[in-house]
Order: structure tokens, then C-alpha cells, then sequence
């Protein structure tokens, strides 16, 4: 908490951030950021920030702009980890705009470049994912797999030669 705030919280605090998240390290980090989000000069207060870890992190996820949020759900579709340029193809964003999109979710703390590769992020958490996932309506999600799976094939055959279960996973 004192990392995140970046000065010494009260105990007050902490102790009600500890008793609403029964001290889950990822709940313990958001439910701070969303406090000093609410109030930056005097975190203390708890009230109208979301009870839960999932709903703090769809409150997260709305409050980005439209094209970083629907880069987020995209990328939840491709995976935990996702490559740049199958994310920038499915999500069909010019250069800036991608770029912008990427930078708020960095900012957000919601993705981070995977130490696998330059052009790879990853989600922070599984739950980021997850979340991101979840909020996606039936149709979207379905369109979404299918541009993947989609993309893979056309723009990817190493992929699609070497990894036919990601493909497969895609268009089921």
C-alpha cells in the first residue's frame, strides 16, 4: 500500500484495505490504486469503490479510453500473453492509435512487455484477463476468435503450421 500511495498510509488505512481485501495481494494493489484515483492527496476513503476484485477491475478497465479498452478485450481473446503485431491485425488500428492504446494499458498497469520478446505483452494478472474477457458480449467474442483464427492463417502459417491447437481454439 505504502509503495502504491508513495507516502506512509495511516493505519486506518490499511487496516481497511486489508479487512475488505483478506489481504489478496492483487486486490490489496487495486482497491489502493482505485482509492488514490478517487482521492490523490487523501486516500482514506472507501466508499463508491467496488466491493469486488473483478469489480474493481471492470471499473479500471471503463474508465480507459474506448480503443485502449477494446485493445484490452482483444488481447483477452488472444490470450494472457499476446504478440503486438496479431493484436495490432485483429484490432485493425492504425500505428498511433495502437501505440496510444498499448501506452494507456501500461500506464493502467493492466499489461506489460513479456520478457520473451519486445513485440509480446502480457497481462499483469490472469484476472486482467479474465475480467477483460468476461466483458465482452457472446457475438463479440465470437467475432473476435474467428479474426484471430483468421489472422493466424493468413498472416501467420509458422504459427498455424507449428501451434494447429491455437487455431483450432480460436475457431471453436
Amino acid at each position: 500500500v505504502q509503495a502504491i500511495i508513495g507516502s506512509e498510509p495511516s493505519q486506518n488505512v490499511i487496516d481497511d484495505i486489508t479487512e475488505r481485501t483478506d489481504g489478496v495481494p492483487l486486490f490489496v494493489e487495486e482497491l489502493t490504486r482505485a482509492i488514490l484515483e478517487r482521492a490523490p492527496d487523501s486516500p482514506a476513503k472507501l466508499d463508491g469503490i467496488p466491493a469486488t476484485l473483478q469489480g474493481s477491475l471492470m471499473a479500471r478497465l471503463d474508465r480507459l479510453p474506448p480503443r485502449a479498452k477494446e485493445a484490452a478485450q482483444i488481447a483477452s481473446v488472444i490470450g494472457r500473453e499476446f504478440a503486438r503485431d496479431l493484436l495490432m491485425q485483429v484490432a485493425k488500428l492504425n500505428g498511433l492509435a495502437f501505440d496510444e492504446a498499448l501506452r494507456d494499458l501500461i500506464r493502467a498497469q493492466l499489461i506489460v512487455m513479456s520478457g520473451l520478446s519486445s513485440n509480446a505483452y502480457l497481462f499483469r494478472h490472469a484476472l486482467i484477463q479474465d475480467v477483460a474477457y468476461q466483458a465482452l458480449l457472446t457475438s463479440k467474442r465470437r467475432k473476435y476468435h474467428r479474426n484471430i483464427g483468421e489472422t493466424l492463417v493468413a498472416e501467420h502459417p509458422d504459427v498455424a503450421e507449428t501451434q494447429p491447437e491455437l487455431v483450432a481454439r480460436h475457431f471453436s
